[in-house]
């Protein structure tokens, strides 16, 4: 068996280009453009058709013209060899290099170009030696680095995101423009085909910059106030905000932002409702939100991570605006990859609106790698939830609207139509079948995610799939809806993975766990995986006094079947490898005993000499719930599935015990 990275998350298509990406600014409508030419190599003759005025240069054209191409667009790159083989192997340090820009066959002079990202899709994408993991990473072009007025369509910067956790390349482009047409604030977002010295990167997602330029153009009349990123209301601290401040950073004062908080942090909570609504619009936060739930952005302003050495907290994924005039504030989404997943690790994590019996405990997610605080804990969520109507306005609005079922499919299938041949030529994405086959999850996906949105604006709360270690867990009072939401669900692009409480035929009593998948390959060989993680109910538990685990198992076909221990004391988790058992599942039902002294590593992990070696002691002490790996079979002895060959199957689990 070999290494498979787990990466953070059609049939044919006919159609035409994409929508339309208009802004939805807050006040009149303003053109996006300005002053200036682009480097030193801009010239009225060659940008001639690069937009609808031919009178203006590259600089001047209205950015909405470049993220509604009638087709995919091409940056090109050039820059020496010795400068791009240093960018790439120092990309953590996300610092420009000079290169020359090519668009569209038009030559537009010097640009800065870097890599970016964060934790999850930049710094992960890197081993401990320094080796490059991930295909691809994202970029960011500066157009005003080596001449102070330069642009490009009007724009400072453009974002280049590599999508390496979204199989159907169709989530920012979906996501955003729920967002503006609920009439929130946020960027645009398209797609380019980049290369670099003639050689071909791949497809990008590509996003505006919430900058500047960003406010000006959204509010026409207010544009130059402060814009900070990820910072939280509450903080009394002037400094605090000084660290999050994005624009204005030689002038700004933050008193607007500290006699927010100070206002709502001396309100009764009964009254910070109110007080909220003194300082932002209470009907643009209800829809926010709405877009937020119906998209399962647990990667944004409600995933509340913590320190449990230290306790301290930050959210993620988001900027707040203030107007120069007055105190006033407005909450723009950011990074939208990892969305569109009911099952995404975050099943132990309550909805805003719900405020836990105990805000001290911390939740685990991800096995236990990383915790987070609930975020109905947080005095902003909490003056949201006092008043629910606009919420569940909102939530009407968007149903009927913006996230009507067939209309959201149809924009599915133009988004997937305008960009299905440069995925197909994009040698370092999912490749042409595997992409197919996660745009045909996310149609399936969206009738449940709108039935989970309806259940959240009617306050039902869902008990989601966990395990204990205090009992045998057979499945029996599981509801469909559970296993959706407690689980973590991942698969390698354009497979397919779903778990179910199975009611036909069970292995025991009237219920079990059945997880259906279908491998498919990638680019790369042996990267055919599933990760299925299922948490247990008190989020971390001692095991040491257990022997082992006691489960049944039974298969569509023999084949191995992979049960691991989730824990935050194992080091290469993101790398797949954990301790664990291979199980022989068979098509006949089979009761396995497995002892925690006998738990290891994937054998391939062994023969690549990437074992860890962990403590398997501390990670017995601290056991956050299981995971389980169907082996893909029938591949071949380079790694891939025969052309035109799929593994297709399923394996069935009951009464799970630790003993």
């Amino acid at each position: 068996m070999k290494s498979h990275t787990h990466l953070v998350v059609l049939g044919l298509l006919l159609g035409a280009c994409g929508d339309k990406e208009a802004t939805t600014p807050v006040g009149s409508r303003s053109a996006s453009g300005g002053s200036g030419g682009l480097g030193t190599g801009i010239a009225g003759a060659a940008t001639l058709g690069l937009c609808s005025n031919p009178d203006v240069s590259v600089s001047d054209c209205n950015a909405s013209e470049l993220f509604d191409w009638s087709s995919v667009p091409v940056f090109d790159l050039a820059l020496p060899a010795a400068a791009w083989a240093a960018l790439k192997k120092n990309a953590r340090d996300e610092q420009y290099s000079e290169a020359e820009l090519t668009f569209e066959g038009h030559a537009l002079g010097k640009v800065a170009l870097r890599f970016k990202g964060s934790y999850g899709t930049l710094l992960n994408c890197f081993d401990s030696a320094g080796n490059q993991t991930c295909k691809k990473l994202s970029m960011k072009l500066k157009f005003n680095e080596y001449d102070p007025e330069g642009r490009f369509f009007g724009l400072k910067h453009v974002n280049l995101h590599s999508m390496i956790a979204d199989g159907s390349q169709l989530h920012d482009r979906i996501a955003y423009r729920m967002y503006r047409e609920m009439g929130v604030v946020a960027p645009r977002s398209s797609w380019a085909t980049v290369r670099v010295n003639g050689e071909t990167q791949g497809l990008y997602a590509m996003v505006e910059q919430i900058d500047g330029r960003f406010t000006a153009d959204r509010w026409p009349a207010e544009g130059d106030g402060n814009l900070y990123k990820e910072a939280s209301v509450g903080n009394v601290d002037a400094s605090y905000y000084a660290e999050h401040l994005e624009t204005n950073t030689t002038t700004a004062t933050h008193d607007g932002f500290v006699g927010f908080s100070q206002a709502f942090n001396g309100a009764a909570p009964a009254s910070r409702s109110a007080v909220l609504g003194q300082f932002t619009d209470l009907g643009y936060l209800a829809n926010y939100m709405a877009v937020d739930d119906a998209i399962c952005n647990w990667d944004g302003i409600t995933g509340i991570y913590t320190d449990p050495k230290t306790g301290a907290q930050y959210a993620h994924n988001f900027y707040i605006y203030q107007e120069p005039t007055r105190a006033y504030f407005w909450l723009i989404p950011w990074d939208l990859d990892n969305t569109f997943s009911i099952s995404n690790g975050f099943g132990l994590v309550p909805n805003w609106a719900q405020i836990p019996a105990d805000c001290a405990k911390l939740i685990p997610v991800f096995g236990g790698q990383n915790y987070v605080t609930a975020p109905g804990c947080a005095s902003l969520f909490q003056a949201l939830a006092t008043d629910r109507a606009p919420y569940q306005g909102a939530v009407t609005k968007l149903l009927a609207g913006p996230f009507a079922e067939q209309p959201t499919l149809a924009a599915i299938d133009r988004d997937a139509a305008f960009i299905a041949n440069a995925v197909t030529a994009d040698p370092l994405g999912p490749g042409a079948v595997s992409w197919a086959a996660s745009v045909t999850q996310l149609k399936a996906d969206i009738p449940k995610l709108r039935a989970r949105l309806l259940r959240i604006a009617a306050g039902e709360i869902v008990v989601p799939l966990t395990l204990t270690t205090a009992a045998i867990n057979d499945f029996e009072g599981s509801s469909a809806e559970s296993a959706q939401s407690g689980p973590l669900m991942m698969v390698n692009p354009g497979s397919t993975g779903t778990q179910s409480i199975n009611f036909t035929t069970p292995i025991s009593g009237t219920r079990d766990l059945r997880v259906d998948f279908e491998y498919r390959n990638t680019a790369k060989a042996w990267d055919q995986w599933m990760y299925f993680s299922i948490p247990l109910t008190d989020g971390v538990a001692d095991a040491t006094a257990k022997s082992g685990l006691r489960l049944t198992v039974r298969s569509s076909v023999a084949r191995t079947f992979r049960v691991e221990l989730e824990s935050p004391a194992q080091t290469a988790t993101t790398l797949g490898i954990r301790v664990g058992w291979d199980v022989p599942a068979t098509t006949e039902t089979k009761t396995f005993e497995l002892l925690f002294a006998e738990a290891k590593v994937p054998s391939w992990a062994v023969a690549q000499g990437t074992d860890p070696k962990d403590d398997l002691s501390k990670i017995q002490s601290t056991v956050a719930g299981l995971a389980f790996h169907p082996y893909c079979l029938k591949r071949n002895s380079l790694g891939f599935l025969p052309d035109g060959v799929t593994d297709a199957g399923w394996v069935e689990v009951d009464d799970i015990q630790f003993y």
